[in-house]
């Protein structure tokens, strides 16, 4: 039997040795900032999602914090919108701007981004930026009637009434059946004390609805400022036929005759008022003044206090209250 010497064991280098713990080294290194990369994104995305849950339950604070978490570390401009988006709608109005402007650093033509954007402004009332994030969307989409209105607003908003009724005219042109776009129209005549262009853009409203009863309220305060008090009863009549519920629209009635100075006929309008709402304060003190002109002090000072007891400090009623006081000592 030959006996076997052992073979020599191989001769381990010592640099070998060196690099493989080297290699050892960097792998785990690589594996643990690609699962911490991995555990931050997820954690991102819990944070957003968290947040979206804040904000539809209304606590907005809760979510805007949440968000402050999670967005520097944001970096895809998809989720960069949806945080924005969620600052917007959580109030934090300079915040949306700021990451929203992040995201749109990467794709800057895109459209619900820039929509948001737009929208972050406005409500930031950084009107001149809200107007030139909507004239990029227009130029996008010039016949999308939403921009186009939204823009409407902004113009408005920076008293720029012109821009915003030519644009708002586009809007009609490309459907001229855009209630909201004539209702607009006649509020901007209003501020601008162009009555008959007010009341036109009001009657072309009706034509597409109607029946609807803020048509007629609008129409009817006009009137009121233009003091044309027959033509603003009309209004507030036609009001109440359509909602026969809506106390607003008997009060209205009621003060036009006050403003012809008839208070008896003021009278059964307010008590109709009160019949539909009996909380309707006005309406008490409509009835005192009324009842104060025709030098019924006694009636006056009880509806008075009816009025008070809604709002204590109303200079007019306690004034009339005074005055009748007075006049009954």
């Amino acid at each position: 039997m030959v006996n076997e010497s052992p073979q020599p064991a191989p001769e381990v280098n010592a640099r070998q040795v060196l690099l493989l713990v080297l290699v050892l080294i960097a792998l785990a290194g690589a594996g643990f900032w690609y699962l911490r990369s991995t555990f931050l994104q997820q954690n991102t995305l819990l944070q957003l999602e968290i947040a979206d849950l804040y904000q539809a339950s209304s606590r907005g604070s809760a979510a805007v914090r949440m968000l402050d978490q999670a967005a520097p570390r944001l970096r895809d401009p998809e989720l960069l919108a949806r945080a924005g988006e969620l600052y917007r709608r959580s109030g934090a109005y300079q915040k949306a701007v700021d990451t929203l402007e992040r995201s749109l650093a990467a794709r800057p033509d895109h459209v619900n981004t820039l929509l948001r954007l737009a929208r972050s402004l406005h409500q930031a009332k950084q009107y001149p930026q809200a107007i030139a994030q909507y004239e990029k969307l227009v130029q996008l989409q010039p016949e999308n009637s939403l921009f186009l209105k939204e823009l409407a607003r902004s113009y408005r908003a920076n008293g720029e009434h012109q821009q915003a009724l030519s644009r708002l005219q586009q809007v009609i042109e490309l459907d001229p059946t855009d209630l909201q776009a004539y209702l607009t129209q006649g509020k901007i005549y209003r501020e601008l004390r162009q009555w008959d262009r007010s009341i036109a853009a009001y009657r072309q409203a009706l034509q597409v609805s109607p029946d609807d009863y803020r048509i007629y309220m609008a129409m009817g305060q006009v009137y009121m400022e233009k003091r044309d008090y027959r033509s603003a009863r009309e209004q507030f009549e036609a009001a109440a036929q359509v909602r026969p519920s809506l106390a607003e629209a008997y009060y209205m009635a009621a003060e036009t005759y006050i403003g012809e100075g008839n208070f008896e006929q003021a009278l059964p309008l307010y008590e109709k008022t009160l019949e539909v709402d009996e909380n309707y304060a006005a309406a008490y003190a409509g009835l005192g003044k009324a009842y104060a002109a025709r030098g019924d002090c006694t009636q006056a000072s009880q509806y008075f206090h009816q009025a008070l007891s809604f709002n204590p400090n109303d200079w007019d009623v306690n004034q009339g209250l005074k005055n009748c006081t007075e006049m009954l000592q």
